[in-house]
């Protein structure tokens, strides 16, 4: 069940809405975004949630209430947050704000979304898609992938 809860959790991250003057052109033709708190600060929405659950990643995005799936979570460059329940509401709702920080590339928001918030580390960040991974105490690794 807390893996679940985490799964959640994560889900919460949603769809981020990034300035495209902090994107830079990479020398292999796609963006690339340094990892900071005013190039992630926008809207995101969830895009997938995979679990290594058997050692490989599989994609776990259909198991999650369609309540989660479709909801928002905004990260502002002054550290504050926003979650919003949209589309198909959850019961409760799960709206609400909290704060987050950056530290390298450890994203944290502990009281952002449902339990236990949003805590892992940046895989990947190109200015619009934003991967985090999250390692539960059981060593179970969430991947999950969120767009502005």
């Amino acid at each position: 069940m807390k893996k679940i809860h985490f799964l959640f959790a994560l889900i919460a991250i949603g769809c981020f809405s990034l300035m495209l003057s902090s994107c830079k052109k990479s020398t292999t033709g796609g963006n690339s975004c340094t990892t900071t708190m005013a190039n992630l600060a926008g809207t995101y929405s969830l895009v997938k949630v995979e679990s290594s659950f058997s050692g490989a990643f599989i994609d776990v995005t259909s198991l999650l209430p369609a309540c989660q799936t479709d909801d928002h979570v905004v990260l502002n460059a002054n550290g504050t947050a926003a979650y919003q329940d949209l589309g198909t509401a959850c019961t409760p709702p799960n709206d609400g704000t909290g704060t987050w920080t950056l530290s390298g590339n450890v994203i944290s928001a502990p009281t952002l979304g449902p339990p236990p918030g949003l805590n892992g580390t940046i895989s990947s960040f190109d200015c619009t898609n934003l991967v985090v991974l999250d390692t539960t105490s059981g060593g179970d690794i969430y991947r999950v992938t969120l767009k502005k």
